[in-house]
């Protein structure tokens, strides 16, 4: 595999973006397949350039037509590093699918978020970045049986997350899922981002793709699962890894605030605002994790 594409299995590619080649430093990888009548490309990066890469490579591989294939564009979740290429495209071809899990959708068709994203990591975007909507969405699995390819929820880092199953291959991409040495948890239903490690599990994959890792040791299921059940005993965890702390800590933060988010609007009802809450959580979100929660709770009683 060179410092950009490599292959996966007998018709995937894998592609790794990180600072030598785009705005965003952190490695992050889209997964293709390349079916007999589609290209599925998995994850969209940080912008329009991103894919103009992907497609430059495939062109060169399949032709300027992919070979008569159609695409099909997969975001696995909603966070910007993952959907911001979808504008390629949207804007400069035909003959694609965006294909999302509906509340990905949802998430991206929301203004608030959507420039959120845009003003917290503008300095990332990889081209001029539009929004482009996922045009196909699914509840609980898009299968395409003809090419072996199925998309499935699967929640976990967050509550929209799904993943990809080549089932040619046997390559599982799992998203933001799984990550080393740690997961990212940006959502609090820990319970559901079991079960989805279980659905992993179950699957047995030959190989296994993380979209910040690339190929993983499929040992990694069980270490997330492991992390995540210490979760559930003690919060209090002591790494002695920096980057593992630092993950850790940022993870009490994440998992708190998506349930003050779940929580907040029934406790408040029509005193509650989104913005307010969120101007809450950044201005508290440096302090030592006891000291963040003892502050938002006491948000939270006298709004």
């Amino acid at each position: 595999m060179n410092s950009f594409a490599g292959r996966i299995g007998t018709r995937g590619h894998l592609f790794r973006f990180d600072g030598e080649n785009s705005p965003f430093s952190q490695a992050t990888f889209v997964y293709v397949i390349i079916a007999d009548s589609r290209v599925f490309i998995c994850d969209t990066h940080t912008g329009p350039e991103s894919m103009r890469m992907v497609m430059d490579h495939l062109c060169g591989l399949l032709g300027h037509d992919l070979g008569g294939r159609r695409i099909v564009v997969f975001n696995s979740h909603m966070d910007w590093d993952h959907v911001w290429g979808n504008c390629f495209f949207g804007c400069n071809s035909t003959g694609c699918d965006i294909v999302s899990h509906r509340l990905c959708r949802e998430s991206l068709s929301d203004d608030r978020i959507w420039n959120h994203m845009a003003e917290q990591n503008r300095e990332c975007m990889n081209g001029s970045v539009q929004r482009i909507l996922p045009n196909v969405t699914f509840d609980e699995c898009l299968e395409f049986a003809d090419e072996g390819v199925r998309f499935f929820h699967s929640p976990g880092h967050t509550s929209d997350s799904a993943s990809c199953l080549d089932q040619v291959d046997n390559v599982l991409f799992a998203g933001d899922n799984l990550e080393a040495p740690l997961p990212c948890l940006a959502w609090h239903c820990l319970d559901e981002y079991l079960s989805t490690l279980e659905i992993y599990s179950d699957i047995q994959a030959d190989i296994v793709i993380g979209a910040h890792n690339g190929v993983m040791n499929s040992e990694q299921i069980q270490s997330c699962e492991d992390y995540i059940l210490e979760l559930f005993r003690d919060e209090e965890l002591v790494f002695t890894d920096r980057k593992m702390e630092e993950t850790h800590k940022g993870n009490l933060r994440r998992i708190f605030a998506s349930d003050m988010e779940d929580k907040a609007p029934s406790v408040l009802g029509p005193n509650f605002s989104m913005d307010s809450l969120h101007l809450a959580l950044q201005a508290n979100w440096n302090r030592s994790f006891p000291e963040f929660r003892k502050a938002m709770e006491k948000w939270l009683k006298s709004s």
